[in-house]
């Protein structure tokens, strides 16, 4: 497993609007693991780019997706990822009242909590879908988010991988 620094990444999916993430699809499923990140352009992308100036490092198994908010985030994005071989999939808004777009943080983050319990009903572990707040400036939080993406998605107990931070 390498590392990348955030600086040095390329963000996917910023191709006007396009959301595809061919460019980093596994020519085999056993090759790497891959976590689509959706990351509001505000809040979430700021505190990426606050670890990127700090020349912090995440996995190189998530992928970004800038998105306008994790409000624009709706269920057919998500199960859009899982459908091109995403083994997780997250969503990381503003911080609760800081929404460039109101309140719709409030919405995405409620359409992946419905869309888990969806999920879990087909069959998935909940650990597969996760939602996350992150303000600008902190990009340790960030970093943080992404180690725990990383933790549940690939953790060998699946009844104890829960994610907790989107309730």
């Amino acid at each position: 497993m390498s590392n990348r620094s955030n600086s040095d990444s390329q963000l996917q999916g910023d191709s006007g609007g396009s959301r595809d993430f061919c460019s980093v699809q596994r020519h085999q499923r056993r090759c790497s693991a891959v976590i689509v990140t959706f990351l509001c352009k505000n809040c979430a992308q700021g505190s990426a780019n606050t670890a990127g100036v700090m020349r912090m490092e995440y996995d190189d198994r998530i992928n970004i997706i800038r998105v306008p908010c994790a409000g624009r985030v709706g269920p057919r994005d998500i199960m859009d990822a899982f459908d091109k071989g995403a083994d997780a999939v997250s969503v990381i808004g503003c911080c609760f009242g800081a929404c460039h777009y109101h309140d719709a943080n409030l919405v995405g983050l409620r359409r992946v909590k419905i869309l888990k319990k969806f999920l879990v009903e087909m069959g998935l572990p909940q650990r597969v879908l996760s939602a996350y707040t992150a303000r600008a400036a902190e990009g340790e939080t960030i970093i943080g988010d992404f180690e725990e993406i990383i933790k549940l998605t690939y953790s060998p107990d699946e009844d104890t991988a829960e994610a907790t931070s989107d309730e």
